[in-house]
């Protein structure tokens, strides 16, 4: 993180340099438009911090699962359902 934001203050001081240069040649367009890109760059830094803060952030405090039940397999279905239907035909043979 800290090689990151070293590039971009380096990357940013580049811009301001061809800015400066610009604004020595009177050219006012060009020089906007190396500002412009230096907004960008610090918009596009800020950006790529957050989520990487953000993502670290989640990694760390991922709640874990609560098994609230486990789940059966076809075979303990159709099991479970042959036993319910034994226990429905209970009260029919007792009544």
């Amino acid at each position: 993180m800290e090689e990151f934001e070293r590039l971009v203050a380096d990357f940013k001081e580049d811009l301001q340099r061809e800015a400066n240069q610009w604004v020595l040649k009177k050219d006012v367009h060009q020089a906007a438009s190396a500002l412009y890109a230096i907004d960008a760059v610090n918009t596009l830094a800020h950006r790529v911090v957050m989520r990487a803060f953000h993502s670290q952030e989640a990694q760390e405090e991922k709640p874990k699962k609560q098994v609230l039940f486990h789940r059966r397999t076809k075979k303990q279905m159709e099991e479970a359902r042959a036993a319910a239907a034994k226990v429905r035909e209970i009260p029919k043979k007792v009544g």
